[in-house]
């Protein structure tokens, strides 16, 4: 969220209590309506512009996957390498005693 957005969206949610409160004060009912809505309004737009940072922070804090390291782990299980060793970690293929 840029500073201009923060600082606007702020101010018109703090002209929004400044009307409410002066419209319960004169007992002027549509001006203490309109001030409350006025806050809402600047609420939401804090509120959008949050979520839009989140997002930003998450798309440029993601890990970097490719595209071939998964297919060369999975390669290398068909292949019969890795942690079960020559056998391939079947039962009773050791030839040793029971």
């Amino acid at each position: 969220m840029s500073a201009v957005d923060k600082i606007k969206n702020k101010a018109e949610e703090l002209v929004g209590e400044g009307k409410e409160k002066a419209g319960e004060h004169t007992g002027n009912e549509e001006l203490r309506t309109e001030g409350q809505k006025d806050q809402v309004s600047g609420n939401v737009k804090q509120a959008g512009e949050k979520v839009k940072d989140v997002f930003k922070y998450a798309v440029t804090r993601a890990p970097v996957r490719t595209a071939d390291r998964g297919s060369r782990a999975s390669a290398a299980g068909r292949a019969g390498h890795g942690r079960r060793g020559a056998a391939g970690g079947r039962r009773g293929s050791s030839p040793g005693p029971r």
